[in-house]
């Protein structure tokens, strides 16, 4: 808290939360500030006749301090190791007063405690200044609170995460021009229809937005869109794109960019298009087509991430978005019923055997409380998390698959919901005085998920892990190599390609602080490892043999069956499979995908990958602490 007491040529420069969210409700620039009372520069610049060199020594002072001490609380690193903060900026004019600028430079939008970022560098650069005035004798205030600061959060453009340039160009490449400049892509899924996933979709899209995210949103269920029931825009035509033949601009609706099916020209031809629109009687194929058009010939502009309300199962349509799309994650939505969570398990799975981590998950229709008092459990009690644990099978089939059940957000039966619902205004957009504990559970559900998708940005998770359930992901591990000198190497910075010197090998480059790994690593050794885990397989001598389904985490260990890949022994007069030529994908944060010539595709961890390069793993992880 500031004091006001006897500054009265102070004055406040603030955006205020109100402003902030109209702002961005108008879709206007977010560069939220946080400001300090100010004196008149006169007082210190000019009167103190400070000169260049003193400014720029001062500069180095306040860049030095940041670097000590502002720590961003998600990443554990220094703002300025980052590359976020790269200057500051003290005032020209000695006519007017003005604050010293901090420019803030995010690499996304997807920040939950950017405000307490800015904080913390307002703090320390007013401490900076305060105590160099003071060793150059300048007029100054009692306390650095009297120091002006600006402190402006600017995001950067968006770009689909990449490590190289040449990777970098592959994706824009199969993206297209509509999502060029989409930075992340974010699953909501359900294996079991009317569990409220498109009601939890539309409402985490806007209240990310509320946080500051550049939010866009697709109804990719083209069998029975929700999107137009639930988001009743003033203006819900769709309009053409100058971007590229057959394009179109998304519905921008109060700071979040729309599409469904439901909102195209029901004289489009497809089934099921349009506000009235009959049923979607399509086939696998043609459907697949339906939701590439929807993806890729939107116009979507510059978005953090791009929700994508999927429709419930595990079928074609979520096949080819995953196939389409590098996703940074997903949120599971389920309800407390046992067949529910059954189902749940199962998405968690799938998506897990296509390299896409479930960030958080969702019980919705936990509970209601009746006008008396009591909580009732219409659908039992699922998940209850007490401070002494979980001990039920819901819990346990959850925990079984890498769920952490200490972050469930629990919604309840709630009649505001459904009214929101029901007048086409979401309800973290109208925001009812007596909705509190729904909207708290939306802002808890959307803080979780741009935490671990700006984790995701910068290469490293705090999932859980299946294998040890340790809150990190696989691709959070340090290697080190015999022929490394000593240096440590992040998982999260592979990068794999096919090495054409020989063709028969795969290049391997890991990066450090210091400089580079590279090394190769022979496709038989690469399929006698885990793909999860790297480990050699108990039957090193096999590989797999025949063509197996697409898309699949193969893995002689993958549980349930999933996309598995059975393993054959081979007698020692047999020639082993052809693997080469092979095709190589980047799956996210994940790892990589790998075709092989004779028809499996496995999907490889960064740390498989590692460790099959000759990496030994290290103890100590990027940065990030366990909380």
């Amino acid at each position: 808290m500031i004091s006001r007491c006897g500054l009265s040529a102070l004055r406040i420069s603030h955006l205020s939360a109100t402003s902030l969210r109209s702002a961005v409700a108008h879709g206007d620039s977010f560069r939220p500030a946080r400001s300090s009372l100010l004196l008149r520069p006169r007082s210190v610049w000019s009167s103190a006749g400070a000169s260049p060199r003193d400014l720029a020594d001062l500069e180095d002072k306040v860049l030095g301090a940041l670097k000590a001490n502002a720590i961003d609380p998600v990443l554990n690193k220094d703002v300025v190791s980052l590359g976020w903060v790269r200057g500051v900026v003290f005032p020209h004019s000695t006519e007017q007063e003005q604050p010293v600028r901090v420019s803030v430079r995010l690499p996304t939008m997807l920040h939950p405690s950017i405000g307490d970022v800015q904080d913390q560098i307002q703090g320390i650069v007013q401490q900076e200044i305060h105590s160099f005035a003071k060793e150059k004798g300048w007029e100054v205030g009692a306390n650095s609170d009297s120091i002006g600061v600006d402190v402006s959060a600017v995001p950067s453009k968006p770009v689909p995460l990449a490590q190289t340039a040449a990777e970098h160009a592959e994706i824009i490449k199969k993206l297209g021009p509509g999502l060029a400049n989409v930075g992340q892509f974010l699953a909501v899924y359900s294996c079991k229809g009317g569990v409220g996933k498109s009601t939890v979709a539309t409402n985490l899209a806007y209240e990310l937005s509320r946080l500051g995210a550049r939010v866009g949103l697709l109804d990719v269920d083209i069998y029975g869109p929700s999107l137009p029931v639930l988001v009743k825009p003033d203006d819900p035509a769709v309009r053409r794109s100058a971007k590229g033949s057959g394009m179109v601009h998304p519905i921008d609706h109060r700071g979040v960019k729309l599409m469904s099916l439901g909102y195209v020209s029901p004289n489009s031809g497809v089934p099921g298009s349009g506000p009235a629109g009959g049923p979607a009687v399509m086939r696998g194929p043609m459907a697949g087509r339906v939701v590439a058009q929807l993806l890729k010939g939107t116009d979507w502009g510059e978005l953090d991430v791009l929700v994508l309300d999927l429709p419930p199962g595990t079928g074609d349509v979520q096949l080819e978005v995953c196939q389409s799309l590098q996703l940074s994650g997903a949120v599971c939505v389920t309800t407390p019923s046992k067949l529910a969570v059954a189902d749940a398990v199962k998405g968690v799975e799938m998506f897990a055997a296509l390299g896409v981590p479930t960030l958080a998950t969702v019980q919705n229709m936990s509970f209601f409380d009746c006008e008396g008092g009591s909580r009732h459990y219409p659908f039992g009690k699922g998940i209850i998390v007490n401070e002494g644990g979980t001990d039920n099978s819901n819990a346990s089939a959850l925990e079984a698959v890498g769920i952490d059940v200490s972050s469930i957000v629990q919604l309840p039966i709630s009649p505001l919901t459904n009214g929101a619902n029901d007048s086409g205004e979401p309800l973290c957009l109208e925001r009812p005085g007596d909705g509190a504990a729904e909207l708290q559970a939306f802002e808890g559900l959307a803080k979780v998920v741009s935490q671990e998708m700006l984790l995701v940005q910068h290469g490293v998770s705090r999932r859980r892990s299946p294998e040890n359930g340790a809150n990190c992901g696989s691709s959070d591990a340090v290697v080190t190599f015999d022929s490394g000198a000593g240096q440590k190497f992040d998982v999260a910075s592979l990068h794999m390609s096919v090495d054409s010197s020989d063709g028969e090998s795969f290049a391997v480059r890991l990066f450090s602080d210091a400089g580079a790994w590279q090394g190769k690593v022979g496709g038989m050794i690469l399929r006698s490892v885990d793909p999860k885990t790297g480990e050699r397989m108990a039957d090193a001598d096999a590989v797999d043999e025949g063509p197996k389904p697409k898309a699949g985490c193969g893995s002689s260990s993958a549980k349930g069956g999933i996309n598995s890949v059975v393993i054959h022994r081979h007698k020692s007069d047999e020639k082993k499979p052809r693997l080469f030529p092979a095709k190589v994908e980047k799956k996210g944060i994940y790892g990589y995908s790998v075709e092989w010539a004779d028809g499996a595709t496995i999907i490889y961890s960064m740390l498989s990958i590692a460790k099959a390069a000759g990496g030994h793993v290290n103890e100590d992880k990027w940065s990030v602490d366990e909380k």
